[in-house]
């Protein structure tokens, strides 16, 4: 295996890529293949791209073609929805190439466009809950996660999640990514905070969604649940979203998100405790 790997110069990688595709291999074949004998993932990517792409026309670009350009790179709510699918589907591909997209607007905007999309929904369940079943909106004041905010606020301010969830999960997203980066550092990561923030945002994304519609249910024991397979689902795409940022292999991915999980559990036992005895006493 090191020897195959030392043994192909920049050129024969590019030549065994172009000889796989034209052999109708797909890019994530062959890209896990190569990553499988230790080929870095960044120097197969641009070996890929200088195949499959063309190489850009010098052109002249004036503000109005610049302009159009950013405005024909907008997302509707459905790429939105697709991308989202994409991360726990084929996590390396999509992850792989929304590095180029790695800015601060692009990484907020997938959290507020899950944020209010969710929270609209968790509204919409609490407002149905309330008038055709005549259920309260108890498990809001139960002290679970973000649902605490409201407390027994009733079915109409329930849509202040609308509001309160993107906010709450981009402050997460920046707190929580500074974190990780600053191991993933420590364990020799490159230096590209951008980049992994803005997968760490995509990452987040469904689960921000799926967080903010389950906790419109009035139930705390079914939050509580939820909130414990979220948190699970979450560790995949976080793992390949820190691989792809870095370069890790997979076991160095995990560190990298584990220890800093490790350390906000510890540094939060007294809270985490309490939430489990309000749990105990709800269930």
């Amino acid at each position: 295996m090191e020897t195959f790997r030392q043994s192909m110069t920049k050129e024969g990688l590019g030549e065994y890529i172009k000889q796989q595709i034209d052999l109708g291999h797909s890019e994530e074949n062959i890209r896990q293949h190569l990553i499988s004998f230790g080929h870095d993932i960044r120097k197969i990517d641009t070996a890929i791209e200088g195949i499959i792409k063309p190489k850009p026309r010098q052109v002249q670009v004036g503000p109005r073609q610049v302009a159009k350009t950013l405005k024909e790179r907008e997302l509707s709510i459905a790429d939105y929805l697709t991308m989202w699918v994409r991360v726990f589907a084929s996590p390396t591909a999509i992850f792989t190439k929304e590095r180029k997209a790695a800015r601060l607007p692009n990484s907020m905007a997938h959290l507020a466009i899950a944020g209010v999309f969710g929270g609209l929904i968790g509204g919409l369940i609490t407002v149905i809950s309330t008038i055709f079943t005549g259920a309260s909106t108890e498990a809001l004041a139960s002290g679970i996660g973000i649902s605490s905010i409201f407390g027994k606020a009733g079915a109409l301010k329930s849509f202040s999640h609308i509001l309160v969830y993107p906010l709450v999960a981009i402050l997460l997203w920046i707190s929580f990514s500074a974190l990780l980066h600053f191991f993933s550092l420590a364990i020799g990561g490159k230096k590209s905070f951008r980049t992994h923030s803005h997968l760490i945002a995509i990452s987040m994304s469904p689960i921000v969604l799926l967080l903010a519609m389950v906790s419109a249910i009035p139930n705390t024991c079914v939050i509580f649940i939820a909130y414990l397979i979220a948190g699970m689902m979450w560790f995949y795409p976080l793992t390949i979203a820190t691989k792809v940022s870095h370069g890790f292999d997979t076991v160095k991915a995990i560190l990298a998100w584990a220890i800093p999980m490790i350390v906000i559990f510890a540094y939060s036992a007294p809270y985490i405790v309490s939430v489990f005895a309000t749990i105990a006493a709800a269930c």
